[in-house]
């Protein structure tokens, strides 16, 4: 439960939004561009679970995603 509070704190840097985040099939998506994460916050993530991929322009998890 820690980690997961440490990443959307993190996370809650990047947007003003209430609802960021949605769960499809098993994948906790964050609704942020990932562009916008800081590289040292990108690595703090990865610690947490959570991939910031600009490749595919997502933020999402399959260690909190369970539906």
């Amino acid at each position: 439960m820690e980690d997961l509070i440490a990443a959307l704190t993190i996370l809650s840097k990047y947007t003003e939004s209430s609802y960021p985040t949605w769960c499809e099939h098993d994948v906790l998506h964050v609704a942020i561009d990932p562009r916008l994460i800081s590289d040292e916050d990108t690595k703090e993530l990865r610690t947490q679970g959570f991939i910031v991929s600009v490749k595919n322009d997502d933020i999402y998890s399959f260690r909190y995603g369970s539906c």
